[in-house]
This record gives structure tokens, sequence and C-alpha cells, in this order.
């Protein structure tokens, strides 16, 4: 038995050395298996370098070395797609595309490859273009490629008359204008520093000619870059001082108010002015000029010589000539009253409103019940004594207040001259009927604007041809009643629907007094032809679509289905349609045939023959175009295509719980959505849950044209924790175990580091204020504090790149540099973590 056991341990001893040996032996044959293929490996290039890189017209930001691998390339402004060349280094290498899922050979393209075009008119295009070389080995070039800003500057602003201050400069866009007394018009002719910029004064192009009265008068001039990329306005306040700033008279008042733009006046002085002098004052900010009063020169503000009046009309000619030439003609009507003239140059009751009864000297007013007093106001031309109510009153002074008696109440005013013979009676009468006073203080017509035809109760409105009804809007001073078009009307409220018939529509409105009896008619004309609406109701493409208008603004994106179509406009009202501004196209009328691609300037004239609207339609071709021009993945790392499928893969830590995904589209109408949410153009969904270590995402991208689309679908696999190896050697140097162990799960990191510089210059070096470790802690936000404790910046789910601070506030302002405070709170397991500091902004 013990020989038996003996033996049976002898052979436990050797199968121990077979299975040792038989390990060394497996161990040694894959090492010399891994020697084998490294010196295969050796063997093939590893040339993985681009040659040269060709893009029309473009710019690198320094000269390509096919060892640096990140450019910046400008091209010139108003470049809208740009075509990319570039030579393999090596024959062996090739090019994967993303855009068509096609591999490029360096043998098959000794002429080099054409990258896809990209499309730069509405920003920068990120080209990413990675070459494997032949043992497998990837390097990938980038190249952030865009045109520069198109300039919406003036090179040239001229003025026909003063000069502009400040001097002209293109950036500055504030001016002032001083021109000479009686210079109208004054030319202005903006120059754009880009031919294909649009500068424009109002509708006008080129040079304009601006009517300067007298005052300021306010132009804009806008330039519109190119593809409305850019806008800037220019200003000039215009001042044009009077050539007199005012006309003294020695006797009497001018009527109306001197006003340097106003050329006759007349004015009544007493029997006993037997002469009058004017002492013109002119500006003298308008250089020299010659002033004759009825021939007679004359200094500035200087009397003239007594001119003789007789009874009756006489008429005064003030006369300015500046030193260029300009003259202008100031006229006073002088009416020199007789010697027993007992005229009354004011005259007034209040409360009330005086009308004459019958005879010339009697006069009457009706006031309400409740007023229990009345004041009276008179001034002759001729010195006279006046006497209200037997009380001896001054001239132009209203009276002691006068007590009402009953219903009515008479007072008398006695009017005696100089020389005490030459007298004049008058009589007032107060009823206490209610209020005779018809004074409006409110009125409005919908739609419209009234004009009043001099000083009469005509007024006047032009509105649209084919407009069926207006509606009138009055309101008095004291109680009445109206009637608008023969309905009562409440007061400043709208009437009702008022048909208009025929070219000039006729509306009455009477207001009927408090009192009953005092009316007054207005009269309203309302023109049919001249409507100022120059609203549109129909903007249509004969061959495709309009679908988008830009903001607010007057601009229209459309697309087409070929290489020319029609356009055709309706508006709301009657209007001109002009295409190119020239050509006329009848309302609702498919228009001449125009190219596709670029812009249409459409000018829409409203009835009046003055307002005037600008529309811009831009169109592009229905491309059909599923294409990706640029795909990326927060976290930064790569996305591989499977072979020529639409499928995509990426791999991300195992620590990840979130990733982004960010698209930028071949056409910009093309619309994407991922993981079931919906964008248009540059695309991204910045929050994508992982699920579990594979996580399939969805997304499609739908063409311009709403039919053709193309499903993608992205697989992202979470690697699992990594694993350690622990390899032990007995004392003779052998290999004595391998071990596998499990590596202890990996944690969050305990500490979140912050980096205290943000320079937002697009180096990729601190272009975004980075927090180390904030990706493991999605619950967290993040505030960004000015000096003035102002929070300018607060974003929860802060994430380092699609979610961080670059600079710009929250409302899009870019911040100055300086010195910021930051506060991140994050959650950590059920703890609520907070850290502060500060961080520096500089560009």
């Amino acid at each position: 038995m013990n020989k038996q056991l003996h033996t049976v341990k002898n052979l436990i001893a050797t199968g121990h050395k077979l299975c040792r040996a038989a390990f060394i032996l497996a161990m040694l044959l894959v090492c010399a298996r891994n020697v084998h293929a490294r010196a295969k490996a050796d063997t093939l290039s590893g040339n993985n370098n681009i040659r040269i890189i060709r893009i029309t017209n473009g710019t690198f930001d320094h000269p390509f070395d096919p060892a640096i691998l990140n450019y910046k390339v400008t091209l010139p402004a108003g470049t809208e797609f740009v075509d990319i060349t570039f030579y393999f280094a090596d024959s062996h290498a090739s090019y994967f595309s993303n855009y068509d899922g096609q591999t490029y050979y360096s043998s098959n393209f000794p002429n080099g490859v054409p990258v896809t075009e990209y499309n730069v008119a509405y920003g920068a295009a990120d080209v990413y273009i990675p070459i494997t070389a032949e043992n497998g080995a990837v390097k990938t070039y980038h190249l952030q490629v865009a045109a520069e800003v198109p300039d919406s500057k003036l090179s040239i602003l001229f003025v026909s008359k003063g000069t502009l201050s400040p001097a002209f400069s293109p950036d500055i866009t504030n001016y002032d204008l001083e021109v000479p007394p009686g210079t109208s018009p004054v030319t202005i002719t903006p120059v754009a520093h880009d031919p294909l910029a649009d500068e424009r004064i109002g509708t006008l192009y080129g040079p304009t000619d601006i009517t300067t009265p007298e005052g300021y008068t306010n132009v804009s001039i806008i330039v519109t870059a190119q593809r409305q990329l850019g806008t800037t306005v220019y200003k000039i306040k215009i001042k044009r001082p009077p050539l007199l700033t005012s006309l003294p008279i020695s006797a009497g008042t001018l009527s109306p108010a001197f006003n340097s733009d106003i050329e006759n006046y007349t004015v009544k002085v007493p029997y006993s002015t037997t002469g009058i002098k004017l002492a013109p004052l002119h500006n003298s900010a308008s250089g020299t000029a010659t002033i004759k009063v009825n021939g007679t020169t004359v200094s500035s503000g200087t009397a003239s010589p007594l001119i003789p009046l007789v009874v009756g009309a006489n008429n005064i000619s003030t006369v300015v000539t500046t030193s260029d030439g300009v003259k202008k003609t100031y006229t006073v009507n002088v009416t020199r009253v007789g010697v027993n003239d007992v005229s009354i140059s004011i005259w007034s009751v209040s409360p009330g409103l005086l009308t004459r009864l019958g005879t010339p000297d009697s006069w009457a007013t009706s006031v309400s019940s409740s007023v229990n007093s009345v004041r009276l106001t008179i001034a002759t031309i001729n010195a006279a004594t006046i006497k209200i109510n037997g009380v001896i009153t001054a001239q132009n002074t209203a009276s002691a207040p006068i007590t009402l008696t009953g219903a009515t109440t008479t007072i008398p005013v006695e009017l005696t001259l100089a020389d005490g013979v030459t007298k004049r009676l008058l009589t007032v009468t107060v009823n206490k009927a209610g209020s005779n006073d018809t004074g409006i203080s409110y009125m409005a017509i919908s739609p419209g604007k009234l004009t009043r035809v001099a000083t009469t109760d005509t007024w006047t409105t032009e509105v649209s041809s084919n407009l069926a009804s207006v509606e009138l809007a009055f309101g008095t001073k004291d109680p009445a009643t109206i009637k608008v078009n023969g309905v009562a009307t409440a007061q400043s409220t709208l009437s009702a629907p008022v048909a208009l018939s025929g070219a000039t529509t006729t509306v009455p409105v009477e207001i009927t007094a408090e009192d009953g009896i005092t009316k007054r008619v207005v009269t309203i004309l309302v023109k049919k032809g001249g409507g100022f609406n120059t609203g549109v109701n129909n903007l249509a493409i004969s061959n495709g679509t309009i679908f988008k208008r830009v903001g607010t603004t007057d601009i229209f994106d459309g697309q087409t289905t070929g290489s020319s179509y029609q356009l055709t406009i309706g508006t709301i009202d009657p209007a001109y349609i002009y295409v190119y501004g020239a050509n006329y196209t009848p309302q609702n009328t498919p228009s001449m045939l125009l190219p596709t691609g670029g812009s249409v300037s459409v000018l829409i004239a409203a009835e009046d023959g003055v307002t005037k609207r600008w529309i811009t339609i831009y169109t592009t071709k229905v491309t059909h175009d599923t294409g990706i021009q640029n795909m990326k993945m927060n976290p930064l790392n790569e996305i591989v295509r499977v072979g020529t499928t639409d499928t995509f893969t990426a791999e991300v830590e195992n620590t990840v719980t979130h990733i982004g995904l960010y698209f930028t589209l071949k056409s910009r109408a093309a619309t994407m959505t991922i993981n079931n949410v919906v964008n248009l153009g540059s695309t991204y969904n910045e929050n994508i849950p992982l699920m579990g270590t594979y996580t399939t995402i969805p997304a499609e991208i739908t063409a311009d044209d709403g039919v053709t689309k193309r499903p993608l679908t992205f697989i992202i696999h979470r690697l699992p924790p990594p694993e350690t190896f622990e390899v032990t050697r007995n004392k003779n140097n052998g290999i004595d175990v391998v071990q596998n162990q499990p590596n202890p799960e990996v944690q969050p990191p305990a500490e979140l580091t912050v980096h205290q510089s943000v320079s937002p210059n697009g180096d990729g070096i601190n272009d975004r204020f980075t927090i180390d470790g904030i990706t493991a802690y999605p619950q967290n936000t993040v505030s960004i504090i000015n000096r003035n404790g102002q929070v300018i910046y607060a974003t929860k789910g802060y994430n380092n790149y699609s979610n961080a601070f670059d600079g710009h506030a929250a409302n899009g302002t870019l911040q100055q540099p300086g010195t910021y405070f930051y506060s991140v709170e994050y959650k950590k397991g059920e703890q609520t973590l907070r850290k502060t500091g500060y961080v520096v902004v500089k560009y």
C-alpha cells in the first residue's frame, strides 16, 4: 500500500512538472508570434502624412507642415463654397471619407484627392482629413475654414455742402453737418467699400438729394453686406440755420409769430402810429449777408429808418441775400387803422365761447347751469377806456368776476377813445342753458390719418382704393353730442363703419353743444387711391417654396427645383410691384424668369406714391442633400463608421453617463432628429443618457425637399473597468503563477480641479472655463459673477464643452477681460458640495 501511494505521489509531481513546462512553452510561443508580428509590421510603411493641401483662394494661418495637424484657413468675403484637394505623401496611404463612406487610396489619385465641397456661406466649416498609413496608423488633419466677414462699411461719404464733423472715417458712424442758410437740397453720396455691398438712404441708392428745412434734419445711410451678413448704419444730423433769427417790429404784433421759413405776415397798428421800423436780425452762424428793408440796406439787428404809414394797408419788404447768392424775401402787411376806429383786437369770455348775434356789437355765450360767474377780456387797436359791467378794466386783462343772475344775464361793455367822444357799446348775453363750446379735443380715423385743409373745418384722408369703410372718433372740450354720418356716436369712441362710395366720400360730423343750439359741422373727405399699406398677402415661387423669413426683416429664403423660377407677389392693398426695383410686375402675376441662387430685390410702392418697401428674396436649388459636413461627440472620442453603412460606433470610459452628439449638415435647409429631438442646419443633442454597456441612439436626416430621408444609428460602447495583472516568479527566476485580479470600482474624483484662466481666442487652449471632473457629477450648477456682484452666467449640467462659459454672458454679450468669480454646486451622493474662487478672462 505504501509503495502504491509513493507511486501516485511521483506521478503527481511529474504531472506538475509537465504542466509547468507546457505553460512555459505556450508563453514562449506567444512571445515568438509577437516578435514575428512586430517584425512584419516593421516592414510596412507608417507614413500617414499629407504632402500638400490646396484650397482655392484660401490663406493658411501658418505654412503647411505635414507634422502640424491643426490649421485655420481664411477665404475672401463672399465665398460660399470651398473645394479642398490634398496629396498623399506615401503611395500606400489611404483616406476614408465620412461624407460618402468611400476609401480613397493614394495609388488611385496621383493628381490629388478632392475633399467634398463645403458650404461656408453661413459660418465656419470644420474639415477633418484622416490619413491611414499602410501599417494602420491614423493621423487626422483638422482645417477650420471660414470666409472673412463681408464688409458693410463705407469708403467714401461725400456731401455737396458743408463739412462733416468729425471728418469721415469708415469706423465712425455719427456725424454733424451744418449747411449755410437757404441751402436745400444737400446731395449725399455714399460709396461702400465692398462693391457687392448695398448702400442706400431710405429706399434710394446712389447720390441722393436731401431737403433741409431750417432746423435739424436726420439722415440714415444703411450699408448692408453681401447676403445680408452684416449691416452698418451711418447717421448725419444736418443743421440748417435760419437766414433771420428774428424780425422785430416797432409797433404791433406779427401774425403769425415769426418763423424764418414763413415769408408773409400781417400786423395792425393804431392810428397814432405814423411810422414803423423793422430790425431784422441775421443769423451770424450763416456767414455774411446783405439785408435791405424797403430797398434800404441795414445792418443786422439795427432798426431801419422810420417807414411812414398811411391809413390802411402798407407793404414792407425785407430782402436777405447771402454771400453765395441765396436770396429770401419777407413781406409784412401793416394796416394803420383810422382815427375813429374802435376795432377790437382781443375779445374772449371764460368760461364759454362768444358768438355774434345779428348786429356787430351783440354777442352771446351759453354756459352750464352750474356756472355762477364769468370774466371778459378785451383789447382795442386804438387807445381806449374799457368799462365792463360799469367797471373800468385794463386793456387785455380779465375783468372782475361778473355774477350771473337767473337764466340770462346781460353784460354791457363800453369803449371810449382818447378824444372822449368816440364810443362803442357792446352787449354780451350769458345764457345758463349749457355750454356753447364745440371745441374739439380729440379726432381720429381708422384706417388712415386726418389732415386739416388750412384753418377750415374740412379734413382729408387718403385710403386704399379697395377699402370698403372707415370709422371716425371725436371728443370735445365741453359736453356735446356727436353725430358721425348722421349716427349718434359716444365721445372719443369709434363710430359705426361708414361705407365708402366712389373716388371721394364726404362724411359729415355734426357737433351740438350742451346748449342744444350751437352747432358745428366738420367735413371729412375720404379719398380712395392713396393708401400707404405695403403689406404682402401672397409670396410664392413657381417651382419651389419660400420656406423661411429671416426674423422680422424683409428678407426671405426660398428653394427651387430648377435653375430659374418666377416670383409671384400680391399685396393687401393696391400697390405697384417692381422686381429688381425696375421691372413692373402686376399683382399676383408671375414675374419674368429669375436665376436660382443669389438674391432678388423687390420694390413695393404704395398707392400714395410716397410709401415704399423693399423685400429681398434669396433662393437656393433643392439638393435632396442628406450629407453631413461635420460630426463630433462630447467627450471628444473618435466616431467610427462601420464600413459604408450609416451605422457609427464610439467608445467612452466606464465613468461617462451622458454624451453629446453634434452635427453640421451640408444643406442648411435640411433637418435632423437625434434621439427623437428635431433640429435644423447645425444640430446637436447634448445630454443623451447611456444605458448599460451598449446604447443605441437613432438619428435621421430629412433633406431640404422634405421627402428624402437618411436614417443613422450610433452605438456607444461603455468600456468595462480596466483589469490588473500580477506576475510572480520563483527563486529560480521562472514564472511561478499569473494571477488576474479585478480592478477596484472606478470612483469619481474626490475633488474638482478648476482651471482659473479663460482665453476664448480660438487657439484650442482654455477657450472655455474648464472644471476637471465635473462630468462625473451631472447634477451641477455653475455661476459666473462679475466684480459688481451680478450673475452674468448660470447653467445646470455644466460639461466643459457644449454647456460651458466661453466669455459670453447668458444674453450672448461678450464680457470685458478681467477677474470674475465662480460658484460651483454639485451633488455627490446625498451631499451637496460647493466650490468657489476666481477666474481670469483674457483675449
